[in-house]
C-alpha cells in the first residue's frame, strides 16, 4: 500500500497581497472563500498598499488577521524594499498569494528572495488597459520573465485572464489552474420587489436596466450613457441604476446630467446589498466591458434571473451556459445595444433562470466552500512537495 501524504501539522502562515481592501472582486473573493479556510489550518494577513479604512477591513480584523500595509506600488524599487521589510518582519510566510496582475512578478520576486517557499499569482483580468509603449513592453516582460522565474504555482478567474497576465507560453490548462467563486447564499431568499423598489423611488411598472462596477475606464461606462440615451429616447419607462464609485463617477454624473439623463440614470454609490438590488430592483442587467477576467458581478446578475447584455470581450466561461448571456460586440454601436436592453427588459420574468444558473455554476466549482478547499489542498500540498 502506498503512503499517504501527511498535511503539516502546525498552521500555515499565508499572506495574501491585494492593492487595497475595496469592495472589488478578488477583495471580496478573499473574504467570501476566507470564512471557509481552517484557521487551525491556515493563519492568514494581508498585505494592502492603500491602508485605508473599509468593511472588508474590519470584517478581516474581526476574524483574527492581520492587515498590513505595503509602500505604493506607483515606486516599484520602494515597493520591493518596503514589501522584503514587510515579510522579514512580520513572517516567517509558508505561502504569499499575489492578486496584482503582472506587478506579481516583483512580489514573486522578492518573495523568493525572502525564502518562502511557496509563491502564487494569481490573475484577475485579460488586460491591465495601458497602452503598448516601448516603457509598457518592457515592465511586461521584466514581469513575465519573474513571473516564469518565480512564482510557482499560477492561477487565474478564467482562461483570458491566465493569457493576459502570463502570456500564451504560461497561460494554457496545464500551467495555470483556473479558481473563481461567488457566494450564492444571498440569492435564495424571498425578496420583497415592492419594498425595494419604493425606498428607490422607482415606480413599480418601470423597467429597470442595471449596471455594477468601479467607475474606471475599463467598465466603459460612456459607452452605457450612449445605450441609456437611445434606450430612453423609445421608451418612457425605463430608468437605469447605476452602483458603484470610483474616480470616473463624477464626471459620468455631470454627462448624464448635461444631457438630460439625470431622472432616467440613477447612481447609487457603492452599496453592500448588491444581491438584494440584482433580485428586487431590476429586469435586465447591462455590462459593456472594455476587458474583464470573470466578471463576479456578471455572475451575480445570472444568479439573481436577470437577462444579460454584455460586450464579447468578456470571457464565455462568464456565461452559466449557453444563452445565459446575450455577448455583443462593442463595434455594433449603441443603437444596437439598445435593442437588446429593450428585449431583455421586456422578457416574461423566468423563475428557474437563477436556480438553473446558480446549480450550474456551483457543478463548475465556483463556491466559496469549494474554492477553500482547493487553496487549503493546494497551500499544504505545495509546501509539502
Amino acid at each position: 500500500m502506498g503512503s499517504q501524504r501527511s498535511r503539516p501539522t502546525r498552521p500555515l502562515h499565508v499572506l495574501h497581497v491585494l492593492g487595497s481592501l475595496g469592495m472589488g472582486g478578488a477583495e471580496t473573493w478573499l473574504v467570501q472563500v476566507g470564512r471557509f479556510l481552517d484557521p487551525e489550518r491556515i493563519r492568514l494577513d494581508v498585505a494592502v498598499n492603500n491602508a485605508m479604512e473599509t468593511p472588508y477591513t474590519v470584517a478581516l480584523r474581526e476574524r483574527g488577521w492581520r492587515v498590513l500595509a505595503c509602500p505604493s506600488l506607483e515606486n516599484p524599487i520602494s515597493y520591493a524594499h518596503g514589501f522584503r521589510r514587510l515579510l522579514d518582519e512580520n513572517g516567517p510566510y509558508n505561502v504569499v498569494h499575489s492578486h496584482l496582475q503582472l506587478f506579481s512578478g516583483l512580489v514573486m520576486r522578492q518573495a523568493h528572495l525572502s525564502g518562502v517557499p511557496v509563491r502564487i499569482a494569481h490573475a484577475r483580468n485579460s488586460s491591465d488597459g495601458k497602452k503598448l509603449t516601448p516603457v509598457r513592453l518592457a515592465y511586461r516582460g521584466v514581469m513575465r520573465y519573474w513571473l516564469a522565474r518565480h512564482a510557482t504555482k499560477l492561477l487565474a478567474v478564467s482562461r483570458s485572464a491566465a493569457l493576459g497576465a502570463f502570456g500564451p507560453k504560461y497561460g494554457d490548462e496545464e500551467h495555470c489552474r483556473l479558481l473563481t467563486a461567488v457566494d450564492f447564499t444571498h440569492f435564495s431568499r424571498t425578496i420583497d420587489r415592492a419594498g425595494i423598489r419604493n425606498k428607490l423611488a422607482i415606480p413599480q411598472r418601470a423597467k429597470v436596466v442595471g449596471h455594477v462596477g468601479s467607475f474606471r475606464k475599463q467598465k466603459n461606462h460612456n459607452f452605457l450613457l450612449d445605450v441609456a440615451k437611445s434606450v430612453v429616447e423609445r421608451r418612457a419607462d425605463v430608468v437605469f441604476l447605476l452602483v458603484g464609485d470610483g474616480p470616473l463617477r463624477h464626471s459620468v454624473e455631470d454627462r448624464a446630467r448635461n444631457e438630460g439623463l439625470a431622472e432616467r440614470v440613477r447612481f447609487l454609490g457603492e452599496r453592500d446589498d448588491v444581491a438584494s438590488l440584482l433580485l428586487g430592483a431590476m429586469d435586465s442587467f447591462l455590462f459593456p466591458s472594455l476587458y474583464e477576467g470573470l466578471p463576479r458581478v456578471l455572475v451575480e446578475a445570472q444568479a439573481a434571473g436577470l437577462p444579460c447584455t454584455a460586450s464579447s470581450t468578456i470571457d464565455k466561461e462568464a456565461a452559466a451556459y449557453p444563452g445565459a448571456v446575450s455577448f455583443l460586440n462593442l463595434d455594433t454601436g449603441p443603437e444596437t445595444w439598445a435593442t437588446e436592453i429593450l428585449k431583455a427588459s421586456d422578457s416574461p420574468r423566468d423563475p428557474n433562470r437563477g436556480p438553473a444558473a446558480i446549480k450550474a455554476f456551483t457543478d463548475r466549482g465556483f463556491t466559496p466552500e469549494a474554492n477553500a478547499r482547493v487553496l487549503t489542498d493546494l497551500y499544504e500540498g505545495a509546501l509539502a512537495s
